[in-house]
């Protein structure tokens, strides 16, 4: 419903009046109101799966995150982020990211980020049977950026 453009207020409302015993739908709409309200929503059942199998190695990660560049203007949205640590993960799929325009576009707008002190790891479908690696990748780019960071902290 937020996705759709629906505000939260308007949802909130609309839930409330259609609650009632017996029904747990509008509850659970207030329930998932309440955890999504002022937090950024990923936008792909991957982003999703590369989040999970992250947390799973530790990573607490923030879902689009915003960044823009000197002048203020929106440089990308990063799919997952450690926004403390300027470390974003960008989930590639073959759809939106294979083509060489896409590779291209991809490309100058990692250089743009990387100026502004940002590192991007890239995690495409066929990671996902190696999240480990990808882990690892992760883990070595928050040991560059904190050297002295406790290997119990990832995030």
């Amino acid at each position: 419903m937020l996705r759709d453009g629906n505000s939260p207020a308007w949802i909130r409302q609309t839930a409330s009046r259609l609650r009632r015993q017996g029904m747990a739908g509008p509850s659970l709409v207030l329930r998932m109101l309440d955890q999504r309200v002022d937090r950024r929503l990923p936008r792909s059942w991957f982003q999703r799966l590369a989040k999970a199998a992250l947390a799973d190695a530790g990573f607490r990660m923030t879902d689009e995150h915003p960044v823009h560049d000197e002048d203020g203007r929106l440089l990308a949205e990063l799919d997952l982020a450690i926004i403390g640590l300027r470390i974003g993960v960008e989930c590639q799929s073959w759809r939106w990211h294979a083509t060489p325009t896409a590779r291209a576009d991809d490309a100058r707008r990692k250089r743009a980020l990387r100026r502004l002190g940002w590192e991007i790891v890239e995690v495409w479908w066929s990671d996902l049977d190696d999240m480990a690696g990808v882990a690892e990748e992760l883990r070595a780019r928050v040991r560059e950026r904190v050297p002295t960071i406790s290997t119990e902290l990832w995030s």
